[in-house]
């Protein structure tokens, strides 16, 4: 039988401008780096590409779900002045996949929309205003009708909630009713490691809450309802627990008891 350190992750290479699959193979987990950096390089298909983003990835993770996807950029065929991005930011750290296997109740969401809009501790107002300054700077340089020609991964905050929140307590604030949902990336087999989903009438709270403990607060359009968007819980959990509102693409945010707050959150439903 194969040892733990012999077994073989299959990596799927797709082409980060387009989506497409590039192809496929098969290494041990040991001949892979122990991390991704956004400078790693590799050859494919006779031409130099960049590691873009890799899911899951570390070592660590991608041992043990035995797939790792890489999203690669041509460095050789493009000059890097005409490489365009379709969203001016992207978070830097998403979760891994855990053990489960998707079965189609997951509320999903592509990897790139990770927390672009989530509900932030207002006291790590130093690290968020940092952050949306340089996707200012990104925003400014858009080609009309095209894209970004830069992208800013950001970093902070790591931990957007700096409040004790239980995932159950959070159910019962927003009055949900129903299932918690499980999350999963779209086209991926396996489910987002402690994801959950909170569906509510116009919008879908989700983040991950490790042994129940709510450690990111993002959120998601979705259908509303009779009475349109659920906005008076939100913004009452907001006001609660000091969250602001932060769009990070449009480079927006809100306090949770301001006008521009209740706003946002009726637009996101529509």
């Amino acid at each position: 039988m194969m040892g733990w350190f012999g077994f073989k992750v299959r990596i799927t290479f797709v082409e980060g401008a387009t989506g497409d699959t590039l192809g496929s193979t098969k290494l041990r987990a040991d001949d892979l780096p122990a991390a991704f950096e956004s400078t790693a390089r590799m050859q494919w298909g006779g031409e130099e590409w960049q590691v873009v983003r890799a899911v899951p990835n570390t070592r660590a993770l991608f041992r043990k779900t035995r797939k790792l996807t890489l999203h690669l950029g041509r460095i050789s065929s493009v000059p890097p002045q005409e490489i365009l991005y379709s969203l001016p930011t992207i978070c830097d750290a998403i979760p891994g996949l855990s053990n489960e296997a998707v079965d189609g109740s997951e509320f999903t969401l592509q990897e790139d929309d990770w927390r672009q809009v989530e509900l932030v501790s207002a006291g790590l107002s130093e690290d968020v205003e940092a952050e949306l300054g340089k996707i200012r700077q990104v925003r400014a340089g858009l080609v009309e009708g095209a894209g970004w020609p830069e992208i800013r991964v950001r970093s902070k905050p790591r931990a957007p909630l700096a409040c004790t929140l239980n995932l159950h307590d959070l159910v019962r604030r927003l009055g949900h009713v129903g299932d918690i949902q499980d999350l999963a990336y779209a086209g991926t087999a396996n489910r987002i490691e402690h994801g959950f989903a909170l569906a509510l009438p116009g919008v879908t709270v989700y983040g991950v809450a490790p042994l129940g403990s709510v450690q990111s607060l993002a959120l998601a359009a979705n259908h509303p309802g009779p009475q349109g968007v659920s906005l008076a819980p939100i913004q009452a959990l907001a006001q609660e627990l000091d969250l602001e509102w932060i769009d990070w693409c449009r480079c927006c945010r809100s306090g949770p008891g301001s006008e521009g707050f209740k706003l946002a959150l009726a637009a996101l439903g529509h």
